[in-house]
């Protein structure tokens, strides 16, 4: 499955599942807005593409203070449980 098509299956599980907007948005801004394209950028296409070495690169990306990335992380791990 695409990256973009299994991030959105998850946004979509969110929806049905009633989650508030406000966590809906933040889940957004992780998967479309930042994991997305980072796969795109690394010539990434599938979820079986993604290594340990990518999520790791993925986080060095953000610019968060550690309070917010451990959230965001948190919806990240959420994402792959899924």
């Amino acid at each position: 499955m695409s990256v973009k098509d299994a991030a959105q299956k998850f946004l979509d599980d969110a929806t049905a599942r009633h989650l508030l907007d406000a966590s809906i948005e933040k889940l957004k801004v992780v998967l479309e807005k930042q994991l997305v394209p980072f796969c795109k950028r690394k010539h990434i296409c599938t979820m079986r593409q993604i290594t340990f070495s990518d999520v790791i690169e993925f986080r060095k990306s953000w610019a968060d203070n550690p309070l917010a990335a451990s959230k965001k992380f948190e919806r990240l791990k959420s994402f792959w449980r899924f």
